[in-house]
């Protein structure tokens, strides 16, 4: 009898209905290769071309709303709170995740993309063990260690696509928890064959010949930090000497009004009939063959740096930014004299033109590179990189599949705070509910109302009881308060205004303490508006108690006045 096959839920930041980005391939490449050994069911925020695709290759998907948290790439110095407020103001998408999680029973979650956290979260509450995928390079600031903390916490296994996007997390997490797997491809998909009549085709729409020479910028997504610009400007100045070139623009304007900014600078140049402008297109093998020279100017730290490493497989002479993945890519398959710095737009056409001078040594250095490509990154290595980590993973899930804790075990365990259709309130943790008997037990654990997320009741029972909780054991810390931010509101701005004079009376009157004595009224507080306010109201109510005061005495004059008419 053979053992039951393990059940992988994965988890992609986005499904677009337009366009599929680089991470949507690498984790569509990733569940495909793991299909073969697993069942694997594809889950993603909306339809789109990605869900399609994975269908079409028979990967069942599955659709439940979930928002990223953007500030996971780049973290500013109010992190903690802004997650904290992105999960209060998601708890119906976290709710509805719990229930995915419940209904699909995943053995391990795959969560893609560094924004991704709701799907972590809900999976480590439910005591899921999560690998997280990481395919960009978070921003390094001040705060990164905040969001590499997230990281850390809500994974079992981190898997970069590269050193750089691991870089952020050498020193701090255990090299035993990070793995690089760097992407590869299914050549069966690129139609090899069909090359040279994609290259005609392509050339024609274009309206050149083999007479011509094709310098191509092509990405998923076309805005600012991608350096269309600056391959417009390396174009203008290589077709002032070189008439034979033309120009391929190719990929998704995810930012309009930069496009439309590229697009007018292109029409002032003068060569505008030399560029050509291609829609996205969902088969890279109808675009790759057409190009001669493929220059990528990235200006962020790629993750890896998929257009590069197509351009390779479809044996092209690539030059690059030193940004990030392209690095690594270029420099494994020895082509580091083609890196040139990132943001310089000279050294960039310099590059250009070396190779543009050396006619047909191009063409033979695109063979160089599709043989040198596979043997780093073909099918061969990439299966080799997985195997390893599914060995290790297979070995680890035993030990991290659910257990109910004692109470004791849970603080400092991932938790949320669950209810049903019912008043009943629990602590979800490690796949079991915990049940708060009252308010007062809830407020010991750190709960707040706001913190409180729905789940649909007849899932919330599947969920198997872990006890009753009590006061007598540690609490599970708060979360940071929100801490009120300038510009942010008249309530904010309100509650900023009182701490900074409060500090400021409190620094006036230690001041006072220390000055000799008969020195400390000349240092009084000028009365704010709430001082003058408080003093009128006193002044008021003086004024109102010996008015009271002078008619008290009036009446008993009068009242002695009458006795002693009486008596006489």
């Amino acid at each position: 009898m053979t053992a039951p096959r393990l059940k992988i839920l994965l988890f992609s930041h986005i499904c677009s209905s337009t366009h599929i980005t680089g991470a949507e391939k690498l984790l569509l490449f990733f569940t495909t290769e793991l299909s073969a050994a697993y069942d694997c069911v594809l889950a993603v925020p909306s339809e789109g071309m990605l869900s399609m695709e994975a269908r079409a290759r028979g990967i069942a998907t599955v659709v439940a709303p979930y928002s990223n948290f953007y500030e996971m790439y780049a973290p500013g110095p109010y992190f903690h709170s802004s997650l904290q407020t992105f999960v209060q103001e998601n708890r119906n998408e976290l709710g509805n995740l719990i229930c995915v999680l419940k209904d699909q029973h995943p053995d391990v979650v795959i969560n893609s993309t560094c924004v991704n956290v709701l799907p972590a979260l809900a999976a480590q509450a439910m005591g899921i063990p999560v690998g997280w995928m990481i395919t960009e390079q978070i921003m390094n600031n001040p705060h990164t260690h905040m969001a590499i903390e997230v990281i850390d916490q809500y994974s079992d296994w981190i898997i970069g696509i590269s050193n750089a996007t691991l870089q952020p997390f050498r020193g701090g997490t255990p090299e035993s928890k990070t793995l690089i797997l760097y992407p590869s491809w299914n050549e069966s998909e690129l139609e090899r064959e069909m090359w040279p009549y994609y290259r005609y085709e392509k050339r024609a729409e274009m309206g050149c010949s083999e007479l011509h020479r094709v310098v191509g910028y092509v990405t998923s997504d076309i805005y600012a930090n991608k350096g269309l610009e600056h391959f417009i400007h390396m174009a203008v100045e290589l077709a002032e000497t070189n008439p034979d070139l033309r120009f391929m623009v190719a990929g998704k304007p995810t930012d309009q009004a930069y496009y439309n900014k590229c697009l007018q600078l292109i029409q002032s140049t003068g060569y505008e009939s030399r560029f050509y402008v291609n829609p996205f297109e969902m088969r890279i093998q109808k675009i790759y063959p057409a190009i001669d020279l493929l220059v990528i100017p990235s200006l962020i730290e790629e993750g890896f740096g998929m257009t590069a490493l197509e351009g390779l497989i479809f044996g092209k002479a690539v030059i690059t930014y030193t940004s990030g993945g392209l690095s690594e890519i270029m420099q494994q398959t020895g082509n580091a004299a083609y890196l040139v710095e990132k943001g310089n737009v000279p050294a960039l056409t310099g590059a250009a033109s070396l190779l543009l001078s050396k006619g047909d040594w191009v063409r033979g250095w695109g063979i160089h590179n599709a043989v040198a490509v596979r043997e780093v990154f073909g099918i061969e290595s990439y299966r080799a990189r997985l195997s390893e980590w599914l060995s290790q993973m297979g070995g680890m899930i035993p030990q991290l599949r659910p257990l109910q804790l004692p109470i004791q075990a849970i603080p400092g365990r991932t938790v949320l705070f669950v209810q049903g259709a019912g008043p009943a309130v629990y602590l979800l943790a490690e796949g079991y509910k915990y049940l708060f008997p009252n308010a007062h037990v809830f407020a010991h654990w750190g709960g707040t109302y706001e913190r409180v997320i729905p789940v649909d009741q007849v899932y919330l029972g599947l969920i198997p009881d872990g006890g009753v909780l009590s006061l007598g054991v540690p609490a599970v810390p708060p979360p940071p308060p929100v801490r009120a931010r300038r510009g942010k509101g008249k309530k904010g701005a309100r509650r900023l205004r009182r701490w900074k004079k409060g500090a400021s009376l409190k620094l006036r009157a230690s001041r006072r303490s220390k000055l000799p004595a008969g020195r400390g009224k000349k240092l009084r507080r000028n009365p704010g508006r709430k001082t003058a306010r408080l003093g009128k109201k006193r002044v008021a109510r003086s004024t109102r108690i010996r008015s009271r005061s002078r008619t008290r005495s009036r009446s008993a004059l009068s009242r002695k006045g009458r006795k002693h008419k009486k008596g006489g």
